[in-house]
């Protein structure tokens, strides 16, 4: 009876369509954001700055690894270094939010791992911190590269007083 009830489970079908082979699909479309992510850099982010582009795509693969443990962050901060942008306040930011996000991380990983406490809600949530964390420090380090200026999301539009506008006609 129970192997019963193990074979109904695995092969249980949501629209006709197997579970197995919807999961399956699934961990593939998730793959989508990180082969875009590193066509990208690869072909926007590298030949103008290599050591940024080694940094991002070694941070693109352990970010969107389907496994997290803590030796993978090591993989890509020891590559920071070769990065070539300017410490703005926002990447002090999103360093100290990556730092806070790893120590949740760990902590958490630890009371289930290795105090056998039942913490997976807290590892979840750690591993979305965490995740998100990655993700806004990417964005802060590739707006703060100096070699990679079109990747800024906004246009500094202020004005100084008595400055006119550029002649669009001119442009044209």
């Amino acid at each position: 009876s129970t192997s019963s009830s193990a074979t109904a489970t695995a092969t249980a079908a949501v629209g006709g369509i197997p579970t197995s082979v919807l999961l399956a699909w699934l961990g593939r479309c998730l793959m989508i954001p990180q082969f875009i992510l590193l066509v990208y850099i690869s072909l926007g982010v590298a030949p103008k700055n290599i050591g940024l582009a080694l940094f991002i795509q070694t941070f693109v693969l352990v970010t969107h690894n389907k496994v997290i443990t803590a030796q993978y962050f090591t993989w890509y901060l020891c590559l920071l270094p070769l990065c070539n942008f300017q410490w703005t306040t926002k990447v002090q930011w999103s360093l100290g939010w990556l730092l806070l996000s790893i120590v949740t991380w760990l902590g958490s990983a630890y009371c289930l791992e290795m105090q056998g406490l039942a913490v997976h809600k807290m590892v979840w949530m750690a591993s979305c911190l965490f995740f998100c964390a990655n993700i806004n420090l990417m964005g802060a380090l590739l707006q703060a590269s100096t070699s990679v200026p079109f990747v800024s999301m906004q246009k500094n539009k202020t004005r100084r007083k008595g400055e006119l506008e550029p002649d669009q006609s001119k442009l044209e």
